[in-house]
């Protein structure tokens, strides 16, 4: 999940989340079942942009410079995963940001402890070889465009 930043305050700062086959009105029903109702007001209750097509982080980084023209995001995400969204965005040329959410239940944590180190691999593989994203898009503008 990223929080896309413009010149307004972070307060006010529209929200890109990465949500693969979800619709924006899905993610925000999902974001309220999650409990995540404060950061729907709190953040971003005018502008919540779900990106349905971010299977992957590398797609979700170019997606979100590419498609949705970010240049500076922030990217919210467990620990696991943070580290390697955030050389993600930096090699995709993107100033980023992370902010560390709560760990997963037990049961799956044994799964995200396991997929974490061909997951790097992975990573470094994409930047090695600046392979494409899967699905590019049309261009939508943050803040300008209105959510879909």
């Amino acid at each position: 999940m990223t929080a896309a930043t413009t010149n307004m305050s972070i307060t006010q700062s529209p929200a890109l989340i990465s949500a693969p086959g979800m619709t924006t009105g899905a993610v925000r029903t999902w974001l309220r079942l999650e409990g995540l109702a404060a950061f729907v007001i709190g953040l971003a209750l005018f502008a919540i942009y779900g990106d349905p097509a971010g299977y992957r982080t590398w797609d979700s980084v170019l997606r979100a410079r590419d498609v949705f023209g970010e240049k500076r995001l922030i990217i919210v995400s467990q620990r696991f995963h943070l580290s390697r969204a955030l050389f993600l965005a930096r090699h995709a040329g993107i100033e980023a940001w992370g902010f560390e959410a709560r760990d997963v239940d037990s049961p799956y944590s044994i799964f995200t402890e396991l997929r974490r180190f061909p997951s790097a691999l992975r990573a470094y593989f994409d930047v090695w070889t600046e392979a494409p994203a899967h699905d590019s898009g049309p261009p939508v503008k943050i803040g300008i465009d209105p959510p879909s």
